[in-house]
C-alpha cells in the first residue's frame, strides 16, 4: 500500500476518534471517569483484535506503548 493512503487512512481514522469522543462526552451521565473508562476498554479490546489477527504484531504494540510512555515524561 502506497505510503500515502496509509497516511489518509490514519487522518480519517483519527478525525473520526476525535468525533466519536467528542461527541460520547458530551452525552448526559458521561462523567470524565466514565468516558476514560470506555476509551480505555476500547483500547484494550482494539490490541487485542490486532494481536489476535497477527500476534507478531504483539511485540511492536509493547515497544510503541514503552516509547509512548518515555516520550509523555
Amino acid at each position: 500500500m502506497p505510503p500515502l493512503v496509509l497516511v489518509r487512512a490514519c487522518i480519517a481514522i483519527e478525525q473520526t476518534r476525535s468525533i466519536s469522543v467528542n461527541t460520547l462526552g458530551r452525552q448526559p451521565k458521561v462523567t470524565p471517569g466514565v468516558l476514560n473508562e470506555i476509551l480505555d476498554r476500547s483500547l484494550e479490546d482494539a490490541k487485542k483484535k490486532i494481536t489476535n489477527r497477527s500476534p507478531e504484531l504483539k511485540e511492536l504494540i509493547k515497544e510503541l506503548n514503552r516509547w509512548i510512555v518515555d516520550e509523555e515524561k
